[in-house]
């Protein structure tokens, strides 16, 4: 049923891992994903059905999983356009075990961590992820969404500023540049 219900989604697909990971139980999964609202397919041509609905019925759950700390954390990556650095986000969010709560969040698909220019990680979300988190989190807090895209926007403005005045107005562009994309 799971693999049916994925429909070769690749995200819908690592997010039932995950969770069959989490859970440690295919049948428990399952109860999870039914209980979120989806039923099981009968026909191929199911209406009700979609690789879209899957994919929300997977992020409900995984979301579901998530405690309001690291809810919030993932409210404050998703608000980043192209990711943000982990020791800004551990910085802004004071999570008391920044990570474990991105170790779980990771374990879930929710999360991306790479290298690529700093020793620090850089964060980020696939759209859907994105936009579901951004989406169910406003919806949850509406006053805590935005006062996490006023710090968010804040601290976008220090960043730019630092950049700019540090490296590309003291001519070191090509670095500058890396730290804007990067």
């Amino acid at each position: 049923w799971l693999a049916e219900f994925a429909d070769g989604h690749q995200l819908t697909t690592r997010l039932i891992c995950a969770l069959i990971a989490h859970f440690r139980s295919e049948l428990t999964v399952t109860e999870r994903l039914q209980k979120a609202g989806v039923k099981q397919l009968q026909t191929p041509v199911l209406k009700e059905h979609s690789r879209a609905t899957s994919l929300s019925k997977c992020l409900v759950v995984s979301y579901g999983l998530s405690s309001p700390v690291q809810k919030s954390l993932l409210c404050y990556i998703s608000s980043h356009p192209s990711g943000c650095w982990s020791n800004f986000a551990k910085k802004a969010k004071g999570v008391t075990d920044f990570e474990e709560d991105l170790a779980f969040l990771r374990s879930l698909f929710l999360v991306q961590a790479s290298r690529p220019y700093s020793t620090a990680l850089r964060l980020s979300m696939l759209h859907p992820v994105r936009r579901f988190v951004q989406e169910q989190f406003e919806l949850d807090d509406a006053a805590a969404f935005l006062k996490t895209r006023m710090d968010v926007s804040e601290s976008l403005m220090v960043q730019s500023a630092v950049i700019y005045h540090n490296h590309l107005n003291a001519g070191d562009v090509e670095y500058g540049i890396l730290r804007t994309v990067y």
